[in-house]
């Protein structure tokens, strides 16, 4: 990826950088379960554990590379297995926090292509499954 210009978190397949975004979105959604009964006065109550569980990433990024664009268009499945998320990136003074699993790459889209060749794109992951998140030293 010698020609991508975002670097604040990186975006890996497999141990293969495929973008560097400069700007990011993670929302994490964890879905309550009411177990409210007629035995809880009106009271709302909830149980202690999540129903589903939910992580979305909405990136855009500027590249000169076709990393990205190759996976999108070519990819049997748009459920990528192997995904990991690195932010902030190796190199700086401090290890980043890191997201791994599988995602849905939900949506995408790119323009530009001016006379730098310079590429803007936007897209979203969708978590399938369970993620890690391992913290940052």
């Amino acid at each position: 990826m010698a020609g991508a210009a975002s670097r604040d978190m990186l975006v890996e397949k497999n141990d293969v950088t495929i973008a560097g975004i400069n700007s990011k979105s993670v929302a994490i959604a964890k879905e309550p379960i009411d177990i409210t009964t007629d035995s809880d006065n009106g009271y709302r109550t909830y149980l202690a554990e999540a129903g589903t569980k939910s992580l979305d990433i909405s990136f855009s990024g500027v590249t000169k590379d076709i990393e990205l664009r190759t996976l999108i268009m070519t990819e049997q499945t748009m459920l990528l297995t192997d995904i990991s998320i690195q932010y902030p990136p190796f190199g700086t003074q401090a290890a980043g926090d890191t997201i791994t699993g599988s995602f849905y790459f939900s949506g995408y889209s790119e323009n530009g292509g001016g006379s730098d060749g310079a590429i803007e794109f936007d897209g979203t992951f969708a978590s399938s499954g369970p993620w890690v998140y391992t913290a940052g030293v």
